[in-house]
């Protein structure tokens, strides 16, 4: 049996996963946090880990929304093979909530690169007429350490995407997820070409 502290730390990790696939919260602290709130639980030092608020979200699209949520996953790994295809001579990689599954309607298609030249990357933009802006993003590179990238955002198809671009030696690992403090899930182009090939949206 849980005890009280275990159940509601359980409850906190759902409310926060329906708070995440209905208001299209990216943030889990931030979903946790309103979660807690709602459950009036903000004092109680029972907040679950990112592992255990993605575990719940799984479960809430496969309970709630398991067709529209296939057709959702279909359709934005289906904008991001085409971004990668433009972009396939610098290693892309699908990553984040896309490649996850976990994504919501308002997810970002997070995609990373690899050049040592940036300006490359923008050439390619600017062949194909798309209106960007630089960013940086922090990412984990191992348990101890971060570090700034820098990151091209667009949008394509009513979908944002965002580009992150990492060095040829920085490539060769993957950065550290916030969620599970495990090696990002990456899916290649050939990887990603395959997983859409037999697929066909859920009616």
């Amino acid at each position: 049996m849980f005890d009280t502290t275990t159940k509601l730390k359980d409850m906190i990790a759902q409310e926060s996963a329906r708070i995440i696939a209905e208001q299209g919260i990216e943030n889990f602290s931030v979903a946790k946090a309103k979660a807690a709130k709602i459950l009036n639980a903000e004092k109680k030092g029972c907040l679950p880990n990112n592992s255990e608020v993605e575990k719940k979200l799984f479960q809430h699209f496969e309970i709630f929304h398991h067709k529209s949520h296939s057709n959702l996953i279909y359709s934005m790994r289906s904008t991001a093979l085409i971004i990668m295809q433009l972009f396939n001579n610098y290693r892309p990689f699908l990553v984040g909530s896309v490649a996850n599954e976990t994504a919501s309607k308002s997810s970002i298609i997070n995609i990373h690169l690899t050049s040592d030249n940036s300006e490359e990357i923008i050439h390619v933009l600017e062949k194909y007429k798309i209106f960007y802006r630089s960013h940086e993003r922090q990412l984990k590179i191992n348990q101890k350490i971060n570090k700034k990238f820098m990151g091209l955002k667009f949008n394509y198809q009513d979908t944002n995407i965002e580009l992150t671009i990492f060095s040829y030696k920085e490539s060769k690992h993957a950065p550290i997820s916030r969620i599970d403090n495990k090696p990002m899930k990456r899916i290649k182009l050939k990887k990603l070409e395959k997983l859409l090939a037999p697929s066909l949206p859920v009616i």
